[in-house]
Protein backbone atom coordinates (compact mmCIF):
# COMPACT_ATOMS: atom_id res chain seq x y z
CA UNK A 1 0.00 0.00 0.00
CA UNK A 2 1.12 3.37 -0.71
CA UNK A 3 2.41 5.54 2.13
CA UNK A 4 0.01 8.44 3.38
CA UNK A 5 1.34 11.73 3.96
CA UNK A 6 1.85 11.52 7.34
CA UNK A 7 5.15 9.49 6.52
CA UNK A 8 6.07 11.33 3.16
CA UNK A 9 9.57 13.30 4.02
CA UNK A 10 9.11 16.30 2.52
CA UNK A 11 12.71 17.70 0.93
CA UNK A 12 14.41 20.63 1.65
CA UNK A 13 15.35 22.36 -1.87
CA UNK A 14 18.68 23.50 -2.50
CA UNK A 15 19.28 27.57 -1.99
CA UNK A 16 21.63 27.75 -4.90
CA UNK A 17 21.12 30.44 -7.51
CA UNK A 18 18.08 30.14 -9.54
CA UNK A 19 19.23 31.84 -12.97
CA UNK A 20 15.69 33.66 -12.34
CA UNK A 21 13.91 30.42 -13.13
CA UNK A 22 12.65 30.84 -9.76
CA UNK A 23 12.39 32.50 -6.17
CA UNK A 24 15.03 30.83 -3.94
CA UNK A 25 13.57 28.86 -1.09
CA UNK A 26 13.00 30.32 2.43
CA UNK A 27 13.41 28.10 5.66
CA UNK A 28 9.72 26.85 5.60
CA UNK A 29 9.84 23.36 6.53
CA UNK A 30 9.87 24.10 10.30
CA UNK A 31 7.60 27.53 10.66
CA UNK A 32 5.77 26.91 13.74
CA UNK A 33 3.01 29.69 11.88
CA UNK A 34 2.13 27.28 8.87
CA UNK A 35 -0.69 24.71 9.42
CA UNK A 36 0.66 22.55 6.77
CA UNK A 37 3.37 22.68 4.11
CA UNK A 38 3.49 20.61 0.58
CA UNK A 39 6.04 20.40 -1.83
CA UNK A 40 5.84 19.11 -5.71
CA UNK A 41 8.89 18.14 -7.72
CA UNK A 42 9.92 19.29 -11.17
CA UNK A 43 10.19 16.59 -14.07
CA UNK A 44 12.20 16.12 -16.66
CA UNK A 45 10.85 13.82 -19.31
CA UNK A 46 13.74 11.56 -20.79
CA UNK A 47 11.43 9.79 -23.51
CA UNK A 48 8.10 9.75 -24.58
CA UNK A 49 5.90 13.24 -24.25
CA UNK A 50 2.78 13.03 -26.44
CA UNK A 51 2.95 9.35 -26.96
CA UNK A 52 2.36 9.17 -22.58
CA UNK A 53 -1.10 10.90 -23.78
CA UNK A 54 -2.25 7.53 -26.03
CA UNK A 55 -1.30 5.22 -23.84
CA UNK A 56 2.36 4.67 -24.20
CA UNK A 57 4.87 4.65 -21.25
CA UNK A 58 7.38 7.85 -20.59
CA UNK A 59 10.27 7.94 -18.72
CA UNK A 60 10.45 11.04 -16.42
CA UNK A 61 13.03 12.21 -13.52
CA UNK A 62 12.63 14.57 -10.66
CA UNK A 63 14.43 17.59 -10.32
CA UNK A 64 15.60 19.16 -7.28
CA UNK A 65 14.05 22.44 -8.35
CA UNK A 66 10.33 22.58 -7.70
CA UNK A 67 7.47 23.72 -5.62
CA UNK A 68 6.79 24.48 -1.95
CA UNK A 69 3.51 25.26 -0.67
CA UNK A 70 2.81 26.62 2.56
CA UNK A 71 -0.90 27.19 4.14
CA UNK A 72 -2.25 28.91 7.74
CA UNK A 73 -5.88 28.91 9.03
CA UNK A 74 -7.64 31.93 7.78
CA UNK A 75 -11.06 33.36 7.57
CA UNK A 76 -11.51 33.12 3.88
CA UNK A 77 -9.65 30.33 1.19
CA UNK A 78 -7.22 32.61 -0.97
CA UNK A 79 -4.01 31.38 -2.93
CA UNK A 80 -1.10 33.30 -3.45
CA UNK A 81 1.86 33.07 -6.03
CA UNK A 82 4.38 35.53 -5.31
CA UNK A 83 6.78 35.00 -8.31
CA UNK A 84 3.15 35.82 -10.71
CA UNK A 85 2.40 38.61 -8.64
CA UNK A 86 -1.36 36.71 -7.89
CA UNK A 87 -3.59 35.99 -5.29
CA UNK A 88 -6.67 34.18 -6.30
CA UNK A 89 -9.44 32.58 -4.36
CA UNK A 90 -11.70 29.37 -5.85
CA UNK A 91 -13.87 30.10 -8.37
CA UNK A 92 -15.75 27.72 -10.74
CA UNK A 93 -17.59 29.48 -13.29
CA UNK A 94 -17.26 30.06 -16.57
CA UNK A 95 -15.34 33.86 -16.87
CA UNK A 96 -12.81 32.03 -13.62
CA UNK A 97 -9.33 31.47 -14.63
CA UNK A 98 -8.01 27.92 -14.85
CA UNK A 99 -6.18 28.13 -11.44
CA UNK A 100 -9.29 29.57 -9.46
CA UNK A 101 -10.89 27.08 -11.02
CA UNK A 102 -8.54 24.26 -10.15
CA UNK A 103 -8.06 25.77 -6.69
CA UNK A 104 -12.12 25.72 -6.28
CA UNK A 105 -11.54 21.68 -7.33
CA UNK A 106 -9.07 21.21 -4.30
CA UNK A 107 -11.87 23.10 -2.15
CA UNK A 108 -14.39 21.09 -3.02
CA UNK A 109 -12.43 17.67 -2.84
CA UNK A 110 -10.91 18.76 0.75
CA UNK A 111 -13.01 21.41 2.09
CA UNK A 112 -12.44 22.01 6.07
CA UNK A 113 -11.64 25.68 7.49
CA UNK A 114 -10.29 28.17 5.21
CA UNK A 115 -6.83 28.43 4.36
CA UNK A 116 -4.73 31.04 3.35
CA UNK A 117 -2.17 29.46 0.76
CA UNK A 118 1.33 31.02 -0.49
CA UNK A 119 3.51 29.23 -3.05
CA UNK A 120 6.85 29.37 -3.28
CA UNK A 121 8.08 28.68 -7.18
CA UNK A 122 11.60 27.13 -7.83
CA UNK A 123 10.65 26.84 -11.45
CA UNK A 124 9.70 28.61 -14.63
CA UNK A 125 6.03 27.98 -16.07
CA UNK A 126 5.42 27.13 -19.85
CA UNK A 127 8.76 25.32 -19.75
CA UNK A 128 8.37 21.54 -19.85
CA UNK A 129 9.25 21.15 -16.41
CA UNK A 130 6.13 19.98 -14.86
CA UNK A 131 5.41 23.19 -13.26
CA UNK A 132 1.78 23.61 -13.10
CA UNK A 133 1.88 19.63 -11.83
CA UNK A 134 4.06 20.62 -8.83
CA UNK A 135 1.99 23.79 -8.00
CA UNK A 136 -1.07 21.38 -7.58
CA UNK A 137 0.71 18.65 -5.55
CA UNK A 138 2.36 21.24 -3.40
CA UNK A 139 -1.01 23.02 -2.74
CA UNK A 140 -3.17 19.89 -2.49
CA UNK A 141 -0.69 18.22 0.33
CA UNK A 142 -0.03 21.85 2.01
CA UNK A 143 -4.37 21.84 2.26
CA UNK A 144 -4.26 17.89 3.47
CA UNK A 145 -1.69 18.27 6.01
CA UNK A 146 -3.73 21.58 7.41
CA UNK A 147 -6.58 19.63 7.43
CA UNK A 148 -5.34 16.47 9.15
CA UNK A 149 -6.11 14.30 5.96
CA UNK A 150 -3.62 11.44 5.53
CA UNK A 151 -3.53 11.02 1.27
CA UNK A 152 -2.50 8.11 -0.06
CA UNK A 153 0.30 8.95 -2.80
CA UNK A 154 -1.71 7.26 -5.49
CA UNK A 155 -4.72 9.92 -4.57
CA UNK A 156 -2.71 12.55 -4.32
CA UNK A 157 -1.17 11.82 -8.04
CA UNK A 158 -4.93 12.05 -8.87
CA UNK A 159 -5.77 15.20 -7.39
CA UNK A 160 -3.10 16.84 -8.70
CA UNK A 161 -4.01 14.75 -12.18
CA UNK A 162 -6.74 17.22 -12.01
CA UNK A 163 -5.55 20.01 -10.92
CA UNK A 164 -3.36 20.15 -14.50
CA UNK A 165 -6.28 19.16 -16.35
CA UNK A 166 -7.43 22.61 -15.78
CA UNK A 167 -4.42 24.18 -17.42
CA UNK A 168 -3.66 21.35 -20.22
CA UNK A 169 -6.80 19.72 -20.98
CA UNK A 170 -5.91 16.07 -21.40
CA UNK A 171 -3.33 15.70 -18.41
CA UNK A 172 -1.51 12.71 -19.40
CA UNK A 173 -0.74 12.28 -15.47
CA UNK A 174 2.43 11.89 -15.74
CA UNK A 175 3.51 15.73 -14.68
CA UNK A 176 1.91 14.88 -11.51
CA UNK A 177 3.05 11.32 -11.08
CA UNK A 178 7.02 12.35 -10.80
CA UNK A 179 5.95 15.51 -8.81
CA UNK A 180 4.23 13.24 -6.39
CA UNK A 181 6.54 10.11 -6.52
CA UNK A 182 10.02 12.27 -6.95
CA UNK A 183 12.98 10.14 -8.22
CA UNK A 184 12.96 8.38 -11.71
CA UNK A 185 10.30 6.20 -13.08
CA UNK A 186 8.33 4.99 -16.54
CA UNK A 187 4.62 5.98 -16.54
CA UNK A 188 1.77 4.93 -18.43
CA UNK A 189 -1.97 5.35 -18.09
CA UNK A 190 -2.48 1.78 -17.43
CA UNK A 191 0.06 1.04 -15.39
CA UNK A 192 0.63 4.04 -13.51
CA UNK A 193 3.84 5.29 -11.61
CA UNK A 194 6.52 2.46 -11.83
CA UNK A 195 9.82 3.58 -10.09
CA UNK A 196 13.34 3.23 -11.94
CA UNK A 197 16.85 2.76 -10.37
CA UNK A 198 19.37 4.00 -12.27
CA UNK A 199 22.47 1.97 -12.94
CA UNK A 200 24.52 5.16 -12.10
CA UNK A 201 24.31 9.05 -11.52
CA UNK A 202 22.23 10.58 -14.55
CA UNK A 203 23.87 13.94 -15.14
CA UNK A 204 21.86 16.33 -16.88
CA UNK A 205 21.61 20.28 -17.82
CA UNK A 206 18.72 21.98 -18.84
CA UNK A 207 19.09 24.96 -20.89
CA UNK A 208 15.77 27.51 -21.87
CA UNK A 209 15.22 28.02 -25.20
CA UNK A 210 13.85 31.46 -24.26
CA UNK A 211 10.44 30.31 -25.87
CA UNK A 212 7.24 29.90 -24.12
CA UNK A 213 5.57 26.22 -24.68
CA UNK A 214 1.49 25.75 -24.12
CA UNK A 215 0.88 22.98 -23.38
CA UNK A 216 -2.28 22.76 -24.25
CA UNK A 217 -2.64 24.23 -27.90
CA UNK A 218 0.69 21.21 -28.45
CA UNK A 219 -2.00 18.45 -27.57
CA UNK A 220 -4.39 19.81 -29.64
CA UNK A 221 -1.82 20.40 -32.55
CA UNK A 222 -0.61 16.67 -32.01
CA UNK A 223 -4.04 15.27 -31.36
CA UNK A 224 -4.85 17.51 -34.71
CA UNK A 225 -2.51 15.52 -36.62
CA UNK A 226 -2.81 12.32 -35.67
CA UNK A 227 -6.87 12.90 -36.61
CA UNK A 228 -5.43 13.77 -40.50
CA UNK A 229 -3.02 10.94 -40.36
CA UNK A 230 -3.85 8.59 -37.44
CA UNK A 231 -1.41 5.35 -39.16
CA UNK A 232 1.48 7.41 -39.21
CA UNK A 233 1.28 9.61 -35.97
CA UNK A 234 0.69 6.16 -34.23
CA UNK A 235 3.41 4.66 -35.92
CA UNK A 236 5.39 7.46 -34.30
CA UNK A 237 4.22 7.10 -30.96
CA UNK A 238 4.45 3.03 -30.76
CA UNK A 239 8.08 3.48 -31.76
CA UNK A 240 8.53 6.27 -29.12
CA UNK A 241 7.41 3.87 -26.82
CA UNK A 242 9.64 0.75 -27.50
CA UNK A 243 12.34 3.85 -27.15
CA UNK A 244 11.05 4.39 -23.63
CA UNK A 245 10.82 0.84 -22.50
CA UNK A 246 14.69 0.51 -24.06
CA UNK A 247 15.73 4.06 -22.49
CA UNK A 248 14.63 2.54 -18.86
CA UNK A 249 16.62 -0.56 -19.18
CA UNK A 250 19.62 1.18 -20.86
CA UNK A 251 19.48 3.45 -17.79
CA UNK A 252 19.17 0.18 -14.75
CA UNK A 253 22.35 -0.82 -16.40
CA UNK A 254 23.73 2.50 -16.04
CA UNK A 255 24.04 2.61 -19.84
CA UNK A 256 24.19 6.01 -20.36
CA UNK A 257 25.54 6.39 -24.37
CA UNK A 258 22.38 3.72 -25.01
CA UNK A 259 20.28 6.25 -23.46
CA UNK A 260 21.64 9.03 -25.38
CA UNK A 261 21.25 7.55 -28.52
CA UNK A 262 17.64 6.82 -27.74
CA UNK A 263 16.95 10.81 -27.02
CA UNK A 264 17.76 11.73 -29.99
CA UNK A 265 15.98 9.13 -31.74
CA UNK A 266 12.98 10.70 -29.68
CA UNK A 267 13.94 14.04 -30.32
CA UNK A 268 13.99 13.24 -34.23
CA UNK A 269 10.35 11.88 -33.98
CA UNK A 270 9.12 14.77 -31.89
CA UNK A 271 10.65 17.33 -34.90
CA UNK A 272 8.46 15.36 -37.67
CA UNK A 273 5.62 16.07 -35.31
CA UNK A 274 6.75 20.10 -36.01
CA UNK A 275 7.21 20.01 -31.82
CA UNK A 276 10.77 21.84 -32.06
CA UNK A 277 11.96 24.82 -32.70
CA UNK A 278 14.84 26.92 -34.39
CA UNK A 279 15.99 27.98 -31.16
CA UNK A 280 15.61 24.17 -29.35
CA UNK A 281 18.12 23.04 -32.53
CA UNK A 282 20.53 25.56 -31.88
CA UNK A 283 20.74 24.32 -28.40
CA UNK A 284 20.84 21.02 -29.14
CA UNK A 285 23.86 21.49 -31.86
CA UNK A 286 25.72 23.43 -29.23
CA UNK A 287 25.06 20.25 -26.72
CA UNK A 288 26.33 17.60 -29.46
CA UNK A 289 28.85 19.42 -29.96
CA UNK A 290 29.98 19.86 -26.67
CA UNK A 291 30.40 16.16 -26.10
CA UNK A 292 27.05 15.29 -25.00
CA UNK A 293 25.08 11.91 -25.08
CA UNK A 294 21.82 13.08 -26.06
CA UNK A 295 19.89 16.34 -26.18
CA UNK A 296 16.18 16.39 -26.91
CA UNK A 297 13.23 18.55 -25.82
CA UNK A 298 11.15 17.65 -23.03
CA UNK A 299 7.92 18.49 -22.06
CA UNK A 300 5.32 19.47 -24.59
CA UNK A 301 7.90 21.46 -26.66
CA UNK A 302 7.28 24.51 -29.32
CA UNK A 303 9.56 26.08 -26.87
CA UNK A 304 10.55 25.34 -23.41
CA UNK A 305 13.54 23.71 -22.36
CA UNK A 306 16.43 20.95 -23.83
CA UNK A 307 17.48 18.25 -21.58
CA UNK A 308 20.82 17.05 -22.36
CA UNK A 309 22.53 14.16 -20.70
CA UNK A 310 26.56 14.36 -20.19
CA UNK A 311 28.85 11.94 -20.40
CA UNK A 312 29.47 12.16 -16.97
CA UNK A 313 29.19 14.98 -13.88
CA UNK A 314 32.65 16.20 -14.41
CA UNK A 315 31.75 16.93 -17.92
CA UNK A 316 28.26 19.80 -16.51
CA UNK A 317 30.07 22.64 -15.84
CA UNK A 318 31.71 22.83 -19.49
CA UNK A 319 28.31 21.50 -20.98
CA UNK A 320 26.61 24.54 -18.93
CA UNK A 321 29.04 27.03 -20.33
CA UNK A 322 28.37 26.10 -23.89
CA UNK A 323 25.08 26.52 -23.45
CA UNK A 324 24.93 30.05 -21.92
CA UNK A 325 26.26 31.29 -24.71
CA UNK A 326 22.64 30.59 -25.99
CA UNK A 327 20.80 30.54 -23.38
CA UNK A 328 19.77 32.77 -20.21
CA UNK A 329 18.67 30.30 -18.19
CA UNK A 330 20.68 27.17 -17.67
CA UNK A 331 20.93 24.90 -14.94
CA UNK A 332 22.48 21.21 -14.19
CA UNK A 333 21.28 18.34 -11.89
CA UNK A 334 23.11 14.86 -11.17
CA UNK A 335 19.98 12.57 -10.63
CA UNK A 336 20.45 9.71 -8.31
CA UNK A 337 23.79 11.19 -6.81
CA UNK A 338 22.95 11.21 -3.27
CA UNK A 339 21.71 7.45 -3.69
CA UNK A 340 25.27 6.36 -5.18
CA UNK A 341 27.38 8.86 -2.59
CA UNK A 342 25.06 6.99 0.55
CA UNK A 343 26.25 3.64 -1.48
CA UNK A 344 29.52 4.31 -1.18
CA UNK A 345 29.76 5.83 2.59
CA UNK A 346 28.42 2.47 3.83
CA UNK A 347 30.56 -0.04 1.64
Amino acid sequence: MAPDLARRDLPRYSAAPMDALGETPLNVMHDETCAGVGVGSGKVILLGEHAVVYGQPALAASLERGVIATAQFASAWSLHIGRWNLTVRPRDTEDADPIERAFAGVVDTLGGVPLALDVLLQLPSAAGLGCSAAIGVAVIEAVARAQGNALQRATLSELARRWDGHFHGKASGVDSAVATYGGVGVYSLESGWEEVVPGQPLPLVIAHSGEQSATSDLVAKVGAARQGDAERVDAIFGRVGQLTRLGAQALERGNLAALGDLMNENHALLRTLDLSTPALEVLRTVALDSGAYGAKVTGAGGGGCLVVLARHETKLPSLEAALRRHSRHVFSTVIGAEQFASCEASA
